[in-house]
């Protein structure tokens, strides 16, 4: 499973993210002038024991392992993005923040009489579709309205657990799938050729249709 590391860095270079040969990794500008950072590869770092409850634990990561294995892995290579390597060589174990990502499976279910899941309770994905909190505050927003709708009546209740249900639990069955072939796909180790053609040809096709739109897309690096 993916691990991910990231720190904020006094540097400031352009919003990107890499896709190498089974590892990925990205830089974000953030106020202040420094940058936020993260990078995913495989990793046995933080793995379970034989027999131990995977739904009663979360090992967890040793963030001075998780750096030097993580520098390991991208500095292998002389093709590195340079703003990467930077980040890495700057990051220290206090400024950053290593994790398994971990996934829920799909649930038939939101509700179960008063009990209600939102977040990653009712749809644990991985970061790659950036929509984690997204639909968390989704959740929120929808279950608030309509628990609003019931005017404190007790009978009004278990139809609006049901309509939250019915607005939220499509998305819960939808986007988890998306996110994780989105994962598989940049930490892919075979077919990377042909995945970053076609990287280079959508990344064409999507300039186009801004500059017929008259909006400005930032050159390639």
């Amino acid at each position: 499973m993916a691990r991910a590391a990231r720190a904020a860095r006094p540097t400031a270079p352009r919003r990107r993210e890499y896709w190498g040969h089974g590892d990925l990794a990205g830089v974000v500008p953030a106020p202040g002038g420094r940058t936020y950072w993260f990078t995913s590869h495989a990793s046995d770092l933080g793995s379970w024991a034989d027999g131990e409850d995977r739904w009663r634990s979360s090992p967890a990561v040793d963030v001075t392992e998780a750096l030097e294995e993580t520098r390991r892995v991208f500095s292998a290579r002389p093709d590195r993005a340079p703003e990467v390597l930077d980040a890495l060589a700057g990051a220290t174990p206090e400024s950053t923040l290593a994790q398994r990502i971990l996934e829920a499976p799909p649930l038939p279910r939101l509700v179960h009489g008063r009990a209600v899941l939102v977040g990653d309770a009712a749809h644990a994905m991985t970061p790659n579709l950036g929509r984690g909190a997204c639909e968390a505050m989704a959740d929120a927003h929808v279950l608030a309205r309509e628990l609003g709708r019931t005017e404190g009546d007790p009978a009004r209740l278990g139809p609006a657990l049901a309509r939250y249900e019915a607005r939220r639990l499509p998305a819960a069955w939808a986007l988890p799938p998306v996110s994780h072939l989105l994962m598989r796909t940049a930490l892919a180790r075979r077919g990377r050729r042909a995945r970053d053609a076609t990287l280079r040809g959508v990344g064409r096709l999507v300039g186009l249709v801004s500059l017929t739109r008259g909006c400005a897309t930032p050159s390639p690096s």
